[in-house]
């Protein structure tokens, strides 16, 4: 009998189709093709590219459409939808819960049975908020009842929950990406037409719905489940909760951080050091981009192979060199030329925005491949707890850090606090994935980064005499 390897998953079975307890759709797997470690592989990778391109595709879109829409609507108009957006991301945050995650990790695939009362507690969950938004929003007035509007849209986005699952597991990122785009092209086009006849920021509240249903369909229609009623089954729920929560708990603490640090740097140095970071995290779109596909792939792609009781560790290893390659070359091509290309295209005053870059892309650097791998190979296997810790500790590193250099080196002190949060959490997580592999992650990634740093030096002194020739 061939040797258990060590990093396999224990799985627990589905329950014997004899137990006359259980309802016969409880053991009603959905059928999902098998796949080889190539396979895998192969689909992990052509993920990370369509998930990229979608994400580029989508941030092109709204680009427009915010060029449009700003000529047609006031900019209190376009507060009262931030107001709506925020609802709206946090809507969805409570809705989802990561229960999915549970699902995805797991061997066999989900069965009806619990495709149906995932559905259920999404759209439970999802109505519950909107009617609280709905009942605090709407006696304020016309904004409340625009965000009202807009936060309808999360009910409507449940439908898709249980395809997305399915798309998931099956590495089927072809279909999430196009699905994804799609939906996009659809929101853009309803919004301008409808404010071009007259709908105002109701048009766009509107364009919100239409989106959410439109892909949720198209998102249906790919799923090889179609049809779906949504029951509710507290057991099935609160077995998938366990770990979903879990997971979930990493995004929430992210999405705090990034509120930490707006207003944190806004309270303590101002709105201008706030704007000119601003302009620096738009400027490093690219690598967050690149850093958050492979995250999103790598889960479902670590826990097939787990599943399949492949290696894994000879996929960290390739993982982690190559993105330490591409992101890094990209990375040190930002921080290297930004003194030159930020007031060339920006104007003088945003120059201060370059000095945090140096800091950030080197933390990113330094810790970027192993968070993006490192996470979905502790999802797959079941270590959530590690990951929250990992995160909350960047967070609060930031805090530490940050904070006591804000008044005295403003900008400069944002990137300095975003160093030592990537690199504590970068330690944290190589710690965790050597316990369990023996892999030191920093070993793997130590030849590129020496290669890169240097050359990412170069490029800053090259610009510093560049700057210095110009004035």
């Amino acid at each position: 009998m061939a040797k258990r390897p060590p990093y396999a998953v224990e799985v627990p079975s589905a329950p014997s189709t004899g137990d006359p307890q259980v309802a016969p759709e409880q053991h009603d797997h959905v059928d999902e093709t098998s796949l080889s470690g190539a396979d895998i592989r192969g689909k992990a990778a052509s993920g990370v590219l369509l998930i990229s391109l979608r994400t580029f595709a989508i941030r092109a879109l709204g680009l427009v459409g915010n060029l449009v829409l700003a000529r047609l609507l006031s900019p209190q108009e376009f507060g009262v939808l931030a107001f709506g957006l925020t609802l709206i991301l946090f809507g969805q945050f409570f809705a989802d819960a990561g229960i999915a995650a549970g699902l995805i990790r797991r061997n066999q695939p989900p069965t009806r049975h619990e495709l149906h009362a995932i559905l259920g507690f999404q759209l439970l969950v999802s109505s519950v908020l909107m009617l609280a938004i709905a009942a605090v929003a709407v006696p304020s007035g016309r904004s409340g009842q625009v965000a009202t509007v807009m936060a309808a849209s999360v009910v409507v986005s449940a439908w898709r929950a249980p395809a997305t699952l399915l798309l998931e597991r099956r590495l089927d990122y072809r279909a999430l990406a196009a699905v994804e785009v799609l939906e996009g092209v659809i929101f853009v086009a309803t919004s301008l037409i409808a404010v071009a006849l007259g709908a105002g920021v109701w048009g766009v509240a509107g364009a919100h719905v239409v989106r959410a249903a439109a892909g949720s369909a198209l998102m249906m229609r790919k799923s090889p489940v179609t049809v779906l009623r949504p029951t509710w089954a507290l057991g099935v729920v609160r077995e998938l909760l366990g770990y979903g929560l879990a997971v979930s708990a990493r995004d929430f603490v992210v999405l705090v951080r990034l509120q930490v640090i707006n207003l944190v740097t806004a309270a303590v140095a101002g709105l201008p050091v706030l704007g000119l970071y601003s302009l620096a995290d738009r400027i490093m779109l690219v690598p967050w981009v690149v850093f958050g596909s492979i995250l999103r792939v790598t889960f479902p792609a670590m826990a097939r192979l787990v599943s399949a009781g492949e290696d894994t560790r000879s996929d960290l290893v390739r993982g982690l060199g190559l993105l330490t390659v591409s992101a890094g070359s990209l990375l040190a091509l930002i921080a290297g030329t930004a003194p030159v290309l930020i007031p060339s295209f920006f104007g003088e005053r945003w120059t201060p925005a370059a000095e945090a870059l140096p800091l950030i892309a080197l933390g990113l650097l330094l810790a970027g491949p192993v968070i993006s791998v490192g996470n979905g190979y502790l999802y797959a296997v079941g270590d959530a707890r590690k990951v929250l810790v990992s995160t909350t500790a960047h967070t609060v590193a930031w805090l530490v850090v940050a904070v006591p250099l804000l008044p005295s080196l403003g900008v400069r002190a944002v990137g300095a606090g975003l160093f030592a949060g990537f690199t504590v959490e970068g330690f944290m997580l190589a710690r965790a994935i050597r316990q369990r592999t023996g892999l030191r992650c920093y070993r793997v990634t130590a030849g590129p980064l020496v290669a890169i740093v240097a050359s990412g030096g170069i490029g800053l002194l090259v610009a510093g005499t560049l700057l210095i020739i110009r004035r």
